[in-house]
């Protein structure tokens, strides 16, 4: 039996929000510069910063989302943006370690009590993050992989 990962409906509005934040400033910008004849610095160079800047901002994250495939075998990886494929053998896994997202506002109290995501490690010394802030279905990708590989609990 193979387990699907199912991405969250928060994490695609994110991804549009981010660009439409970005969108936003720029014609924001680009208004600002045109409605100013007097401006010294050129639109199209303002534009090309933005760009940049927004990618180099955003693309380290958005390269890294992928949707999982859990097959008896080991865990198929598809990267959600070029849709390469790599597959994983669970023997190939040599940890899975637990790490903890606090939220916490500026005084450093605590917001809530967080999320907990896992990190497989591998062999070849290559980690991937599996989060339910990207997953629906974390846990039960999580459990399967522990039993498949044959983690303890």
């Amino acid at each position: 039996m193979q387990i699907n990962s199912e991405f969250r409906k928060a994490l695609g509005r994110r991804i549009i929000f981010g660009c439409l934040l970005f969108i936003i400033t720029l014609i924001y910008i680009l208004y600002a510069f045109l409605g100013n004849k007097e401006s010294a610095i050129n639109p199209l160079t303002v534009i090309v910063f933005m760009v940049f800047a927004f990618l180099i901002y955003a693309s380290p994250d958005l390269f890294k989302i992928c949707k999982l495939t859990i097959t008896e075998t080991g865990i198929e990886k598809t990267m959600a943006i070029t849709g390469q494929k790599k597959f994983i053998p669970f023997e190939t896994i040599y940890m899975i370690k637990k790490g903890k997202i606090k939220l916490q506002n500026r005084g450093g109290a605590a917001i809530s009590d967080g999320f907990y995501f896992s990190t497989l490690i591998l062999d070849n010394k290559e980690n991937i993050i599996i989060s339910p802030d990207h997953y629906e279905n974390y846990k039960e990708i999580i459990m399967t992989i522990k039993n498949r590989a044959g983690f303890e609990d």
